[in-house]
């Protein structure tokens, strides 16, 4: 029950089969709809560099084959939002929630 539980969603949106699109749309809809409910993290995937990178698997090919008019300009739109998403949660000051696949791993908690 969303308006009892609050709900992390740790990045790793898109470069996934068939329904990349969908997928975004329910969890930006859910976070309008439960802002205080829904938590949305940027995992490695939500850089536009992943996503050209995947080739016929990513974001970017997706939306030019869903889309073929706008995909390219909605496919921006989204990252430009996904530019705002945080890196991390912390939840109830005891578990830092991060997505694996950020950065070279070279820098700590305290970075």
């Amino acid at each position: 029950d969303v308006l009892n539980t609050k709900y992390v969603f740790n990045g790793d949106f898109v470069d996934r089969g068939e329904h990349q699109l969908e997928v975004v749309c329910v969890l930006f809809a859910l976070k309008v709809l439960f802002p205080q409910h829904i938590f949305l993290l940027r995992g490695n995937h939500e850089f536009r560099g992943m996503s050209v990178s995947m080739g016929n698997e990513g974001f970017f090919a997706h939306m030019k084959r869903v889309m073929p008019t706008h995909g390219p300009t909605v496919c921006e739109a989204i990252h430009q939002a996904f530019d705002w998403l945080p890196l991390a949660a912390l939840v109830d000051e005891t578990v830092l929630v991060l997505h694996g696949g950020l950065g070279a791993g070279t820098w700590g908690i305290k970075d």
